[in-house]
């Protein structure tokens, strides 16, 4: 769905209704750079460290663990878009792209919608 809006200038701009979501793990917080620049500009994010030191832990309130199926199958089926509207961008080493790529065809975002980086 399409609207218009006018800018300052008068001008009419294109506004699309669409929603931007973050899944971004990393082992410690110290490890999520530009968190906070991220999450203003996302719609909504989730933060996540896969470490499982204490001491790490201690004062972390986000999410623990790798982002799996379960997280990826909350957002991609999340309504009114869903998977047949979802467009992925997956960055990482290669067993977690190839894994989260999968995972995203196993929910039927099409590869096509599927965009990622390996390091």
């Amino acid at each position: 769905q399409q609207q218009q809006q006018q800018q300052q200038d008068g001008q009419p701009t294109q506004q699309f209704d669409t929603t931007s979501t973050l899944l971004y793990c990393s082992k410690t917080p110290n490890e999520l750079l530009f968190k906070e620049d991220l999450a203003g500009i996302c719609d909504s994010t989730v933060f996540s460290i896969t470490s499982d030191d204490s001491k790490i832990l201690e004062g972390w309130e986000g999410r623990v663990g790798r982002i799996d199926k379960q997280l990826l199958g909350e957002y991609v089926n999340k309504k009114p878009h869903g998977p047949k509207h979802t467009i992925c961008y997956v960055c990482g080493p290669p067993k977690m792209t190839d894994d989260i790529n999968q995972i995203l065809q196993e929910f039927d975002v099409a590869p096509e919608d599927i965009r990622f980086e390996k390091w």
